[in-house]
């Protein structure tokens, strides 16, 4: 399949992803980020957790907004695609419905890594905040 049948643009400047067009990459991105020897995976259906990350799929029913680290809005992901989730902050993204926090993401791509955040709300950890799977506020890692 070629790179350019894996998007659709919903609106300039704006790309959704299917999620079976790209599951090779990022099931060999994701087996290939194994955790490091000391951390404790925990395995919950839609996410598991290392020592200070998690891989997590967004929600299954919602397109997710990915936002840079500027908050301008850079793509949006179809449901249950897979996330890196390295922290979180207080904080909200407008127009999009929110838990009050927004989680720190690394999404692999065909065409990279790109780093920002999406709400809270569209991450899925079994309805649990990130803090409760063992996710450091962002800059309070110890």
């Amino acid at each position: 399949m070629e790179i350019g049948a894996m998007f659709r643009t919903v609106r300039k400047g704006v790309i959704v992803v299917t999620v079976a067009a790209i599951a090779a990459f990022t099931t060999a991105a994701v087996a290939s980020a194994a955790a490091p020897p000391s951390a404790t995976t925990t395995n919950l259906n839609s996410y598991s957790c290392g020592d200070d990350y998690c891989f997590a799929n967004t929600n299954s029913r919602l397109d997710a907004p990915l936002f840079l680290p500027n908050g301008t809005l850079y793509a949006i992901l179809l449901p249950g695609t897979r996330v890196e989730v390295t922290c979180w902050y207080a904080g909200s993204s407008s127009g999009w419905l929110s838990d009050g926090y927004e989680d720190h993401v690394v999404w692999v791509s065909p065409l990279g890594n790109f780093t920002g955040h999406i709400p809270d709300y569209y991450v899925d950890f079994n309805g649990q905040y990130p803090w409760q799977v063992g996710l450091d506020k962002c800059g309070t890692a110890t």
